[in-house]
């Protein structure tokens, strides 16, 4: 992987993540009791797990399933990996000295990430629909 491929791939997987992160703030406004831009209000700029546990507290106040158990828990993992790309990745990566991956398991790790971030993006789009 090139360093422009990589920069680009990266820059990819961040707009993912960001995609994933506008949708729940969205999706909390849709499902909250409140009028939708009180609802973004509540949302605007925290830490996606605290998003997440909003939308837990309002699927239990209203007896509504947004995600199941299995969502969870790998939404808790694509907030793991937006973690690691957001603060770790070069520092814990392994760069070449033209500035691609060095080691090819990092470059799959990355294509895998992007795949799951891109699955998600459309999952929780289409929650918002729902609502």
């Amino acid at each position: 992987m090139a360093s422009e491929t990589f920069s680009l791939r990266y820059a990819h997987i961040m707009e993912q993540y960001q995609f994933i992160e506008e949708f729940l703030e969205r999706l909390y406004a849709a499902i909250s009791d409140k009028p939708y831009v009180k609802g973004l209000q509540d949302v605007d700029k925290a830490p996606l797990p605290t998003i997440i546990k909003a939308i837990h507290k309002l699927e239990k106040e209203q007896n509504i399933t947004v995600f199941t158990i299995d969502e969870c828990e790998e939404l808790s993992q694509v907030i793991l990996r937006r973690n690691f790309w957001s603060h770790e990745c070069f520092t814990k990566l392994t760069f070449a000295k033209n500035g691609a991956l060095k080691k090819p398991e990092d470059r799959l790790q990355m294509e895998q990430d992007i795949r799951q971030a891109e699955e998600w993006r459309e999952k929780i789009f289409q929650k918002q629909l729902n609502y």
